[in-house]
């Protein structure tokens, strides 16, 4: 009862996040292209160079991903994934963490976003300390 849980799945998997003490959120997302026809939706400008040729579908899942796990997060309605979630430059890579800010709250709240990469898919998590 006292818990905390996160599930997210893609095809052919699931993740799931779990802790006793802190509220977390995960997020899995299969890899593929179409995340290019819609990045304009949800890549800031300032996120632009984190995108770079050669790990450009991993950067844009993985900013899809991370956005979708804060968003998971996050307590207030109507968020949007342009203004009001950014993360900050990383380079992509098998595993690691990055940061990642919330701006609709108003308290501009921090994130570090772990992730990991497979051949078929993204996962992102994190948790509220």
């Amino acid at each position: 009862g006292d818990a905390f849980i996160s599930i997210s799945h893609t095809q052919g998997y699931v993740a799931v996040a779990y802790s006793k003490c802190h509220e977390v959120a995960v997020d899995i997302e299969q890899y593929g292209t179409r995340v290019k026809r819609v990045a304009h939706k949800f890549i800031r400008e300032d996120e632009q160079v984190s995108i770079q040729a050669g790990n450009e579908i991993y950067a844009m899942l993985l900013h899809w991903s991370a956005k979708e796990t804060m968003f998971k997060l996050r307590e207030e309605e109507a968020v949007d994934f342009i203004e009001h979630l950014r993360i900050m430059p990383f380079q992509p890579k098998d595993s690691g963490v990055f940061e990642a800010y919330e701006y609709r709250s108003g308290r501009d709240r921090k994130f570090l976003i772990h992730f990991d990469t497979h051949p078929d898919y993204v996962l992102t998590y994190a948790s509220l300390d």
